[in-house]
């Protein structure tokens, strides 16, 4: 059955999800574990601190912290450690502008596997040292990795599409829905997951409704667990409320970010496809 309107509007609606977890305390790491945004457990040691005047927040990566930070109109002040020899990257952000100290600094973003993304999100004091840290982890290669600079991060992050509950593609109302739950602020969900949905559903367009909800705010967090999820998932694809679906004879899930060994947009656009020819009628299979 199509995922009703009215529900997913009272979800939303339940609580103004902030889009960006704001820095909350002035306490040790070790009073806060997990990460200020994606509730991931933080090494010790390992965390990314975000400081605005006299609070710091607590971030797993380089990546969760810069979401954050994004959404701030004060200005505030990143700390992060290189990925290879551990000295200091400060980033400064007044709302506006953004400054990076060393300004040679270069930023990592891979998706991650089997939820982790320590190795593959990480920030450097300059290309050489990045270019070391592949060279330490040729597996990566594969994956198409570039230096971001800040001015890269900054351009990706201030695009502010998707919006949190926006509805980018509408159509008629038993239209097959597309609900995506998911880290929609973060960088490495517009670089790396954002892209293979529009793949899918841009030919679509009239055809579908698609919507998107931040999955770090109390709508989308309502959402998951009403489906039972409570792990920290980038994403999760629903198509008229299933994430689940059989595709050329193989199960997929859409859940996570894309990969040969998850879920491509060629299953998106298959499941899509299969969707509308069954007339839009929203049944269950």
């Amino acid at each position: 059955m199509h995922t009703p309107h009215a529900l997913v509007l009272t979800l939303l609606l339940l609580v103004a999800g902030c889009r960006t977890a704001s820095p909350s305390s002035t306490s040790p790491q070790s009073a806060h574990p997990t990460c200020a945004l994606c509730d991931k457990p933080i090494p010790d040691g390992k965390a990314v601190t975000l400081v605005l005047g006299d609070t710091t927040s607590f971030y797993r990566c380089p990546h969760c912290a810069l979401t954050a930070q994004a959404g701030l109109r004060e200005r505030s002040v990143l700390h992060a450690r290189s990925g290879v020899d551990g000295r200091e990257i400060e980033v400064t952000h007044d709302g506006a502008a953004w400054e990076v100290e060393p300004r040679t600094a270069v930023f990592l973003s891979l998706p991650e596997t089997a939820g982790e993304c320590l190795q593959r999100h990480k920030a450097f004091t300059d290309e050489d040292e990045y270019e070391r840290y592949l060279s330490d982890h040729p597996e990566f290669g594969a994956l198409g990795p570039k230096p971001y600079t800040i001015d890269e991060i900054a351009r990706v992050l201030a695009a502010g599409l998707p919006e949190d509950g926006s509805t980018r593609v509408a159509a008629a109302p038993d239209a097959p829905h597309v609900l995506v739950v998911g880290m929609v602020t973060h960088l490495p969900f517009k670089t790396d997951v954002l892209p293979a949905i529009e793949e899918a559903t841009a030919p679509l367009a009239g055809r579908i409704h698609l919507q998107f909800v931040d999955a770090t705010g109390a709508p989308g967090k309502a959402i998951l667990g009403a489906h039972g999820i409570h792990e920290h998932l980038p994403v999760v694809i629903f198509v008229d409320d299933r994430s689940q679906f059989e595709v050329a004879g193989h199960s997929v899930d859409f859940r996570g970010f894309p990969g040969e060994e998850s879920w491509t947009a060629a299953d998106l656009s298959a499941v899509l496809h299969a969707e509308l020819e069954r007339g839009g009628t929203g049944s269950q299979r």
